[in-house]
């Protein structure tokens, strides 16, 4: 998506996008709030602003900020005033708030005298909205403005800095661990951003804090050789960084139409400084005002020299980035704040750029190659199972990074493929990729059909004179194509499909990496000044991702499945470094031209080392490869491409299917979308199956209680907070904070309900199913017999309900019977023995053949540090698969149970010692 903001943002005062940007921050955004206050911290003396056109103002800089960047970005005209001095109608342009010294909480910088705290800006801002409110007279009109605004926020540097690591002045470090003291200042955080939302702030832009342990200051103060970053000091702010983005998560759900963003600036400068010369520095160790080591000892001294290569320095002071980092944050910031503007405004409102045209391979290609003697097609299911035309070409189960692109630019219909193309549909744009496409010619050619990246520029050629004879004449085509987006991503099929294939292309014999990058880069550049010639001038170049961090990878070449390839990323490295440099070569070349390079690589990284952050779906998809294997899939692609799911993108990978039940229409997003804990033997469960079941009959105990014990006097029950919290309907006896195993698998099996609990069960509902289990049952008879009584009492009742014995039998034939009990009898009986003596009878063999005697379907556990439970649970899940194993040799037809083995660490790695799950189908 990142993308959208070319067309938007490559000329600075463009069309304005928002009607007003308020800004509320610390010294990185301070524009002159501190100016008038007696405060240490304030910057309105020289040398800074020695590059600003007016001077010295209050900025933490030489020149811009990163927030002077976006409001330039964003149309509005001139810089938003700071609160100290904005009048009048200049608060309907917005108005920073942002003040140096500031904090989440209110203490931190009193050391450094006046400045304003998060909590202040927030009632300058309530100040604002009623002096706005007096101008328009009318409170909706008003609403209706400030809802359409950008907000803003960065804070939490100062708090550590300026408070929890200053231990001589400030206490916080000594009452506070440091995940402590992270989340006192996110629920901080949140409180001040719901006032936000009640006074209309719907699109807020959240910054994360940067690598403080890798500042000047920091070096200067705690690295021994003044290069290493402070590890102590970046942890914390990992902590912190790691709690706002679960915040954004939650109140996005929270908070009706509230879209927020978290901008993951820690990643920013931890790219940068990792590879400083791909981003045009040379300094990242010290600041441009050079006081004391490292040049970070203070900030600028008062009528100092600073250095004079700014445009080569990283920090401008001890804490601050020069202009030129700004800039270059602006790449990644800024870009997404414009796709803010148009998410918020959802798709269909105005067409933001009059044509789309699209170059690359797989991972955009919408069926170009369809018709192409290839095997890289993706024509059939279940390609395309969740695209409303169903398989398109689409190397995905539903849209693709272009696709969101074009929607979220306002087009009513995707982009064409070049292959289908026709008439006056061309003007809105052309997709030419073709999947294993490369830069090379020969690149992909073991796959068979396909149109590199020279022979799409040709296509797009023939499109252009289409076009002049479509507009009249060469000028207007000019004028009409320069507004235009064009979005190139080509590399990967020259490592997948070439460099990294010695037994098919010679290529990795001929060039060291380092040379074959610079041959793929000069192939590029003249593919480039190609489509400059012919009317291109808003590129964004899209760099190679982690192709040693794919699960095609992982497969052939990781030691261990999970470990990245070093050997092929390096080489991705290589070659991305070299198209940043392309593309500031170029823009230099041609002025009136905007290319911007999209980072793919540290978006993967940044996933791959934080999956947990960006949802549930990445820890599953890391584990793909072994699960699907396990599972005794057959392979039926294996490339390396994106499933699409509600909140994020996944790897794709050797993409399989069952051997025979597993059907296309059983394969959906929701099963991406599911805990790795829960989802998994669900998923277990689902394939197994022959087909949909009619019902579910689930028997358990606290994992599967759905309600039974709420008015039953007894301490097991969570009919109350937390419980529930991200349950529809709240707490509802579920021991858990929202769905359940068994509520996971009528989903699996298309029943489309929940399971009402047996204690809530009323009229047709029990045709669907019931839910016995009850918190603390056991198998024991002094447990659990209750639970196989009330399945006769609804046997009974549907009986009467169905006319008769006999239709009863054959509709619960068909049911599914989910049984996860057994772990009671460990926890609350045998391991209790002040309470029950029967470990002092019994050893674990023989209480394990007990509790096999006493029932013959299956038990769930999760959870257990314990190796003698654990000991005592194999044992136990030894005689259940052997009962299982004689119960079906000894059943009839229509019955089949299953035994699912997840007791097994390598396939749930780094997950508890025990964990057991069985399940059992048509056990009537």
């Amino acid at each position: 998506m990142v993308i959208v903001g070319v067309g938007l943002w490559s000329v600075s005062g463009g069309a304005q996008q928002v009607p007003c940007y308020f800004i509320f921050g610390d010294s990185l955004a301070d524009s002159g709030n501190n100016n008038n206050l007696w405060s240490y911290a304030k910057a309105n003396y020289p040398p800074y602003g020695i590059d600003y056109p007016s001077g010295p103002t209050g900025r933490f800089s030489n020149g811009k900020t990163t927030v002077d960047e976006i409001a330039q970005q964003l149309g509005l005209n001139g810089y938003i005033a700071p609160f100290s001095r904005a009048r009048d109608r200049d608060i309907f342009y917005g108005v920073n708030y942002a003040s140096a010294g500031a904090g989440i909480s209110d203490e931190t910088g009193q050391h450094l005298g006046g400045r304003t705290s998060f909590r202040g800006q927030v009632q300058n801002h309530i100040r604002t909205v009623s002096y706005m409110l007096n101008l328009l007279r009318d409170v909706n009109r008003t609403a209706v403005y400030l809802n359409r605004c950008i907000y803003s926020i960065g804070f939490g540097s100062e708090d550590y800095l300026n408070n929890y690591f200053l231990p001589q002045l400030y206490r916080s470090s000594t009452q506070y661990a440091p995940d402590q003291f992270a989340d006192l200042l996110v629920q901080q955080y949140a409180q001040f951003l719901r006032v936000l939302y009640n006074y209309g702030a719907r699109k807020m832009v959240l910054f994360g804090v940067a690598p403080i342990g890798c500042s000047p200051y920091a070096l200067a103060q705690n690295s021994p050789d003044g290069r290493t970053c402070v590890e102590r000091l970046n942890s914390p702010i990992q902590l912190f960084n790691s709690r706002v983005r679960s915040m954004v998560d939650q109140l996005n759900t929270q908070l009706p139409n509230a879209r927020l963003i978290f901008i993951n600036v820690y990643g920013i400068f931890q790219n940068i400084i990792s590879n400083p010369s791909s981003f045009g520095f040379r300094v990242i160790n010290g600041g441009c005002c050079r006081v004391g080591r490292n040049s970070g000892v203070v900030t600028c001294v008062p009528m100092q020299q600073p250095c004079s290569n700014r445009n080569e320095v990283l920090y401008w002071d001890a804490y601050h980035p020069t202009t030129m980092a700004s800039g270059k944050n602006i790449m990644n910031i800024g870009l997404v704040i414009v796709v803010l503007v148009l998410w918020g405004n959802g798709v269909g409102f105005a067409q933001q750029v009059p044509c789309y045209f699209i170059f690359g391979d797989s991972l955009v290609d919408n069926g170009n190659n369809n018709q192409l003697n290839s095997l890289a097609k993706a024509n059939y299911l279940p390609y395309g199972i969740d695209f409303a035309a169903g398989p398109t070409g689409r190397f995905s189960n539903g849209k693709t990074t272009v696709d969101v692109v074009a929607q979220l630019l306002g087009f009513n219909n995707y982009i064409s493929p070049y292959a289908t193309a026709r008439g006056r549909d061309i003007l809105r744009g052309v997709n030419y990729a073709s999947a294993a496409a490369g830069i090379r010619e020969e690149t992909g050619q073991q796959l068979g059909g396909r149109i590199s990246f020279r022979g799409q520029v040709q296509n797009y050629q023939r499109t252009v004179t289409q076009i002049v004879n479509l507009l009249g004449d060469e000028n207007t085509a000019a004028n009409y194509l320069s507004k235009c987006i064009y979005s190139i991503g080509l590399g990967s099929n020259d490592y997948l499909n070439n460099y990294f294939m010695p037994l098919v292309y010679s290529s990795s014999r001929q060039f060291t990496p380092q040379q074959y990058a610079n041959v793929l880069i000069q192939a590029y550049a003249q593919q480039l000044r190609i489509l400059y010639n012919n009317g291109a001038r808003k590129l964004a170049l899209f760099g190679v991702g982690q192709i040693g961090c794919s699960p095609n990878a992982l497969a052939q070449n990781s030691p261990d499945g999970r470990t990245c390839v070093a050997r092929i990323n390096s080489a991705n490295q290589l070659f991305n470094n070299g198209l940043r440099s392309l593309v500031d070569n170029f823009n230099n070349q041609f002025p009136d031209a905007k290319a911007t390079y999209v980072n793919v690589y540290g978006i993967f990284q940044d996933i791959i080392n934080n999956p947990s952050s960006f949802g549930n779906c990445f820890l599953l998809c890391l584990k793909t490869y072994a699960i699907f294997f396990r599972m005794k899939f057959t392979v039926m692609w294996c490339l390396i491409f994106r499933i699409q799911s509600y909140k994020c993108w996944v790897l794709w990978g050797k993409y399989t299917r069952a051997k025979s039940c597993l059907n296309h229409s059983m394969i959906n997003k929701k099963r991406w979308k599911l805990e790795a804990k829960v989802g998994e033997p669900a998923l277990y469960i689902h394939l197994h199956l022959s087909g949909c079941v009619p019902c579910l009959f689930a028997f358990g105990g606290t994992l599967s209680d759905h309600g039974n014990n709420n008015n039953l006097r007894t301490r097991a029950k969570s009919n109350y907070g937390p419980y529930g919290i991200n349950f529809p309907r709240g707490s509802t006896g579920r021991f858990t904070n929202g769905k359940t195993q068994v509520d996971f698998i009528a989903e699996f099996t298309r029943l489309n309900t929940l399971i009402p609990p047996f204690a809530n069960r009323s009229g047709s509902d029990i045709l669907k199913g019931v839910d016995y289990a009850s918190g603390s049952a056991g198998i024991l008879m002094d447990t659990g017999s209750h639970l196989i009584a009330n399945h006769r009492n609804i046997f009974s009742r549907i009986v009467i309900r169905l006319g008769g014995v006999d239709r009863a039998r054959q509709h619960l034939r068909q049911c599914l019977y989910y049984v996860n009990i057994g772990n009671n009898d460990y926890i609350y009986n045998y391991y209790l023995p002040q309470f029950y003596p029967v470990s002092h009878f019994l050893n674990t063999e023989q209480f394990a053949q007990l509790l096999i005697n006493s029932y013959s379907s299956y038990i769930q556990r999760n959870g257990s540090c314990v190796e003698e439970m654990s000991d005592a649970a194999s044992i136990f899940n030894h005689k259940l698969k052997s009962q299982l194993d004689q119960f079906n040799n000894h059943s009839s037809t229509h019955s089949k149970s299953i035994f699912v083995p997840s007791f097994d660490r390598s396939i749930f790695p780094g997950f508890p010692v025990l964990r057991m799950f069985h399940a059992a189908h048509h056990l009537v």
